[in-house]
C-alpha cells in the first residue's frame, strides 16, 4: 500500500517542481520586458516631462478642490465641487502608452519574440468626468485624442487646452 503513496507523491513533487520551473521563467521573461520597457521610457524622458508638467500645473492651482496625481506614465488633475446632492468631478488625464503592450495573458513565445520600439508609444489625453448613471467603476471619457509620440508637443498643448477650461475654467 505504501508503494502507491510514494509513487502519488513523486507525481505530485515532479509535476510541482515543472509548474515552479514554469513560473520561474515565465518571470524572467517579463522581468527582461519590463526592463526594456523602462530603458525606452527613459529614452523618451516621460518621467522627466512629467515632473516638468506636475510643477506647471501646480504653479496654477490655487483652490484646494483642484489635486494633481502623478505615476510613472502619467499625470491627472482633479477638479471636484460640492453639490447639494453630492459632488462633481471632472478631471484632464495625459498618459504615455505602449500601444502594443503585451497581456498578462501572453504565451511565452509571446513574449520572448516582442520587439520594443519607441515608434509604438502613444500619449492619450482626455477629460474624464463623474460615472455615468449606474456608477460602473470605469473613466468616463468626456473628449479624448490619442497622439503619436513624436507628437508629444501637440499633446501637452491639448492637456494645456483641456486644463484651461475644464479645471481653471479661462
Amino acid at each position: 500500500m505504501s508503494k502507491i503513496f510514494d509513487k502519488l507523491e513523486e507525481n505530485i513533487s515532479k509535476n510541482k517542481d515543472e509548474e515552479k520551473r514554469k513560473e520561474e521563467k515565465r518571470n524572467k521573461l517579463w522581468n527582461k520586458y519590463y526592463a526594456e520597457e523602462e530603458k525606452i521610457q527613459k529614452e523618451l524622458k516621460i518621467d522627466k516631462d512629467l515632473s516638468n508638467l506636475e510643477k506647471f500645473v501646480k504653479k496654477h492651482i490655487k483652490n484646494t478642490d483642484r489635486t494633481v496625481r502623478c505615476s510613472k506614465n502619467s499625470l491627472e488633475v482633479k477638479n471636484t465641487v460640492s453639490l447639494p446632492d453630492g459632488y462633481s468631478t471632472t478631471s484632464v488625464k495625459i498618459e504615455f502608452k505602449n500601444s502594443k503592450e503585451l497581456s498578462y495573458y501572453a504565451k511565452d513565445h509571446q513574449i520572448e519574440n516582442y520587439k520594443h520600439s519607441k515608434d509604438i508609444y502613444i500619449v492619450h489625453v482626455k477629460l474624464l468626468g463623474d460615472p455615468d448613471i449606474d456608477y460602473v467603476v470605469t473613466e468616463n471619457i468626456r473628449e479624448d485624442k490619442i497622439f503619436k509620440i513624436n507628437e508629444k508637443d501637440n499633446a501637452y498643448e491639448y492637456f494645456n487646452h483641456l486644463f484651461q477650461k475644464n479645471i481653471l475654467y479661462l
